[in-house]
């Protein structure tokens, strides 16, 4: 009975701390985590092309 309780309890553990927001971070960021990456690569060209200019 005791490996039931534990087993239980780390289960729901794993589940509320792992498993929930992954599926959440999937279901709802993936199309703003592709339009982040768009807004830094062009802020990065941007800042190293500014650099490249002081030179």
């Amino acid at each position: 009975m005791a490996s039931t309780i534990i087993f239980g309890l780390f289960f729901s553990t794993v589940t509320a701390l792992v498993v929930i927001p992954l599926i959440y971070g999937v279901l709802y960021d993936r199309p703003s985590s592709g339009r982040r990456f768009k807004e830094r690569s062009i802020v990065r060209e941007t800042a190293e092309k500014g650099v490249e200019k002081e030179r």
